[in-house]
C-alpha cells in the first residue's frame, strides 16, 4: 500500500484514530514525526469535510430545540454524581431515584419522541448523508517511515497505518 494517494474519508478517519490510540513511550523521533506529520494533514482534511457537511447538512432548528428539551428533562430526571456528571448504571444508563421517576422520564421522552418525529427523520436522514460521505474518495500522500523506526503495537493499529510504513528507505526518511 506504499505511495497511496487516493484513500475514502472513512480510512483517514481509520488511521486517524489508530495514530492517536498509539501509546509507546519507546517511539524513535522519526516514527513520532511521521506520524505526528500525518495526523496534521489527515485531520485538516477531515476537519474542511466537517466544515463543509455542517454548511450543506446543517441541523434542524427543531431538532436543536428537541435536544434542548432532552437535556431539560435529564437535569430534572436523572441523578447526578458530586461532580455534576448524570450517574449512570452499569450498563450506562441514566440513574433515577425510584423506578417511578424512570418510567416519568421515559413517558416524557416518549412524549417529546413523537412530538419531534419529523425532526428526528430529518436528522436521521442528515447523519446518513453525512456517513454517505465516508466512502469519497480523497487525495492523501502518506509520509512514511522506514519499518525498522516502527515500534510494536497491536495488529489492529498496525494495520491501519500500515500505508504509513515502507519497507525500503525512502527519500521522505532516511
Amino acid at each position: 500500500m506504499q505511495n497511496e494517494t487516493t484513500f475514502t474519508y472513512g480510512k483517514l478517519i481509520d488511521i486517524s484514530q489508530a495514530i492517536q490510540s498509539i501509546q509507546s513511550v519507546n517511539a524513535n523521533s522519526k516514527f513520532t514525526y511521521a506520524m505526528v506529520r500525518n495526523l496534521k494533514t489527515i485531520n485538516k482534511k477531515l476537519h474542511d469535510l466537517f466544515t463543509k457537511l455542517q454548511k450543506e447538512h446543517p441541523q434542524s432548528p427543531e431538532y436543536l430545540e428537541y435536544g434542548k428539551k432532552i437535556s431539560e428533562l435529564q437535569k430534572e430526571y436523572c441523578l447526578k454524581e458530586e461532580n455534576g456528571a448524570f450517574k449512570l448504571t452499569e450498563d450506562r444508563k441514566f440513574s433515577f431515584e425510584t423506578p417511578e421517576k424512570s418510567k416519568e422520564y421515559n413517558s416524557k421522552c416518549d412524549d417529546l419522541d413523537a412530538e419531534y418525529k419529523k425532526a428526528l427523520d430529518g436528522e436521521a436522514a442528515r447523519i446518513k448523508a453525512m456517513d454517505a460521505t465516508k466512502k469519497h474518495e480523497v487525495d492523501f500522500t502518506p509520509y512514511q517511515v522506514e519499518v525498522g523506526y516502527v515500534p510494536s503495537m497491536s495488529v489492529e493499529v498496525m494495520a491501519a497505518i500500515d500505508c504509513l510504513i515502507t519497507e525500503k528507505k525512502t527519500s521522505i526518511i532516511t
